[in-house]
This record gives C-alpha cells, sequence and structure tokens, in this order.
C-alpha cells in the first residue's frame, strides 16, 4: 500500500555503478512497465525472464540521472528541506575544524536563496563563497544573461566576508542527453547543487569568450581532459585577462609536465581534490607509469610552479585532516598502493593548499588562512600537532573547537 524507493549513492558517495530499487506500487505510479526504455545513457532497467521490470535500476553515471529520466513521482526535495541539509551541513564541517567552503561547480538558484538566507537569519557559521550554476538554453540566452542578469556576478562579485557569489560555472563536455533532460526541470538538481551542463568544446569555448567579454570569472571542472582545455584558455588569454581574474580550472586529475606549465603561464587558479582522484578511484589509474602518477591531483607539481593551487575534500570525506593525508601518503584505499611518491608533499605544503590556497579563491588570502592580527579570527583547536603528525597520526588528530570570525560555532572542551 506504500511506493518505496530506495535511491543509490550515486556517483558523489558511492562508484558506479550504482543501484536502486523500487517496488511494485512505485513502478506503476511511475510508468515504469515492460515497454519502458530510459531516454539518457548509462541507466539500465534490470528486467525477469519475461521481460517484465524487476524494480532493481542500475546506473552506470557519476551524477545520478535516473529520477530526472524515469521517476517524476518521486518526490524531490523542497527548498526547507535544501536549507535545512546545509544548515545541517555546516554543522557537521565546523565539527571538523572547516571555517570555509568554496563551492567551484556551480549552485543553482534555490541553493544560492538558501544560504542567503542562513546569511540574512545570522545562522551562516561559515564562510561561503559560491559561483552561479546558469541555465541557460543556448549561446544567445547565455548572453543575455551574463549582459542583463549577471553583472553583479563580475570581477569579485558580490556579498560580504561571510557570503560572497562570483563568476559562473561553465562545463565541458557531456552527453547531450544530460542537458536534454535538465531543461525540463531547471531547478530539479537531485543531489547536487548545479544545474547539468553539456557543451561541446566548440560550445564551451564560445560560452567562455561571452563571459570574457561581459567580465565574468571561469569555473571549470577539467578531470583528466586539462590537455583539452588548456588550449582553449590559451586562445581565450589572448584577448582577456583571465589569469587576473581568476578563472579556475577545478578538480584536475591527469597532467602532463608541459601542460602544468602552460597553466602557470596562463595564471589561472587550479583546484584539487585529492581524496577522490587519489584515495577513491586511484584504482583507475594503476595503467599509469611511475611519471604520471606523480602528477595525478598533481599537488607538488603546481605548488612548485607557483600556481594558485588549492585543495578540497569535495566530501570524500569532508575531514580536511583525511584530505591532508592523502596528499602526504597517496595511499589509494584499496590496496594501499603509494599513488606516485613523486607527488607526495610535505605536511607545510599540505597545510598552506588547505587553508591560504583556498583563500586565493575568495580574494582573501590577505585576510583568511593565517592566524595573524588583522586577518579574520578564524581557526580550528586540534588534538595534537598536524605539522609533526607523520602519516597515520594525521588521522589519529581530532578537532576539539571551532571558531568563525570570533564565535565559537563547535566545541568538545
Amino acid at each position: 500500500n506504500h511506493p518505496v524507493y530506495l535511491c543509490s549513492p550515486n556517483g558523489y558517495w558511492g562508484e558506479p555503478p550504482c543501484y536502486s530499487a523500487m517496488n511494485s506500487l512505485g513502478l506503476k505510479l511511475n510508468g515504469i512497465g515492460k515497454d519502458t526504455r530510459p531516454r539518457a545513457g548509462g541507466i539500465e532497467i534490470l528486467r525477469d525472464a519475461s521481460g517484465e521490470p524487476t524494480g532493481v535500476f542500475v546506473e552506470h553515471n557519476f551524477v545520478n540521472m535516473l529520477e530526472r529520466d524515469l521517476l517524476p513521482a518521486v518526490p524531490r526535495f523542497t527548498y526547507e528541506q535544501r536549507r535545512e541539509g546545509i544548515r545541517r551541513g555546516i554543522g557537521l564541517y565546523n565539527a571538523k575544524g572547516t571555517t570555509s567552503i568554496y563551492e567551484g561547480h556551480g549552485s543553482s538558484a534555490d541553493i544560492v536563496a538558501a544560504y542567503r538566507e542562513l546569511w540574512e537569519r545570522g545562522e551562516l557559521n561559515m564562510r561561503v563563497g559560491l559561483v552561479i550554476s546558469p541555465a541557460w538554453t543556448g549561446l544567445e540566452e547565455a548572453e543575455r544573461l551574463m549582459r542583463d542578469w549577471l553583472p553583479l556576478a563580475r570581477g569579485r562579485g558580490f556579498g560580504d566576508a561571510m557570503l560572497r557569489i562570483s563568476g559562473v560555472f561553465i562545463g565541458y563536455g557531456g552527453d547531450p542527453w544530460i542537458r536534454e533532460l535538465a531543461r525540463k526541470n531547471y531547478s530539479d538538481v537531485a543531489w547536487s547543487g548545479l544545474v547539468p551542463q553539456a557543451n561541446s568544446p566548440e560550445e564551451f569555448e564560445a560560452l567562455c569568450l561571452l563571459a570574457a567579454r561581459y567580465g565574468l570569472r571561469v569555473h571549470t571542472v577539467v578531470s583528466d581532459k586539462l590537455h583539452e582545455i588548456v588550449p582553449i584558455m590559451e586562445r581565450i588569454a589572448r584577448e582577456y585577462p583571465i589569469g587576473e581574474r581568476r578563472w579556475v580550472l577545478e578538480h584536475v586529475s591527469k597532467a602532463t609536465e608541459a601542460d602544468l606549465v602552460r597553466v602557470q603561464r596562463l595564471g589561472v587558479g587550479v583546484t584539487l581534490i585529492p581524496p577522490h582522484y587519489v584515495w577513491k578511484v586511484g584504482h583507475r589509474f594503476f595503467g599509469l607509469d611511475a611519471e604520471q602518477l606523480d602528477l595525478l591531483s598533481p599537488a607538488r607539481r603546481l605548488f612548485e610552479l607557483g600556481v594558485p593551487v588549492s585543495a578540497g575534500t569535495d566530501a570524500v570525506p569532508y575531514d580536511p585532516l583525511f584530505c591532508m593525508w592523502v596528499m602526504t601518503t597517496r595511499r589509494e584505499r584499496t590496496t594501499n598502493r603509494v599513488m606516485g611518491e613523486g607527488g607526495i608533499v610535505t605536511n607545510e605544503v599540505a597545510l598552506r593548499l588547505l587553508t591560504v590556497g583556498g583563500a586565493w579563491l575568495t580574494f582573501d588570502e590577505e585576510r583568511k588562512g593565517p592566524l595573524a592580527v588583522g586577518h579574520y579570527a578564524d581557526l580550528a583547536v586540534l588534538s595534537g600537532n598536524p605539522l609533526a603528525a607523520r602519516g597515520d597520526e594525521l588521522l589519529a588528530l581530532k578537532c576539539l573547537a571551532t571558531m568563525v570570525d570570533g564565535r565559537w560555532v563547535h566545541s568538545e572542551l
């Protein structure tokens, strides 16, 4: 008598293939029958010998598309639930010693509104840097939005020391069906917080050029496509000062020395998520040789080159000390294999990438990061010295208290 849906953790918190299950009433309410076929690629409906759906779905995509494609009757998150999720999430992050967050791959309108409401209420116990995740249907609409509705996001953006919004996210690559499903309901961002995009290399370059023309800072997820994106950035940099505007290449995984040098010349920033590429899915890169492994999530080399680089957790998991452990050990989770000894960084470098490195992303490096006079009163009290801890000793450290803007927002003391 009750429709039941057990959703998968999807690629953000699991690893494809991910499985979901639904009972017979749920299948009926969603119109899933013998003749149902997914429109999106990467989705399977498991069937019995007669061809009837068993109620089990398999998602091979990193981003969950099942609900958008086939399950309209499954309740979506309400605005109130998202706001409450953010409020609870901030408390969890505070308990790990985090005082600032930056979401580089964009936030949809509802997500931005929820953060803003918490900010207006004085309940934002975290410094937050957001990027607009736009919902445009093509180049013409994109230009209109950049010209008429996004001027506030130009340059350093708008906001204050607690909430700042700057620039736009423009996605590179992706299958066209992602874009088509997103257009059905732009407010349905499912378990993520961004509007799904799919742009060919030509569309990506055209959108980036528009953003450059209108003074907007661009953020884009690179992953293993640095060799494809760097030439595009170089062509745009011939016309516009994208380095001065602090464009950001997010989530770099594989790289070559030549491409990293080109990034340095561009003057753009880079974000890394070592827990994801080195620890969580490091097994995907077992085929790389030693030199290539050293440049997987290349924190050490980028730091040596003087590239503005920061590292973050991406909630995999959401503990910055775990991210620090990954950078200083580079161990993969299934075999404990070291993923490139030449990529290991010192504790000092790892800590810098998690603090001052991140402050660069929100134009705050002169007032956020160091414990110094004239800087924000943001700090974490730890159970031990993260600069002296070696290897697994980092994992034993605990956050005992956290201060944001001179207020204690977490305490176990």
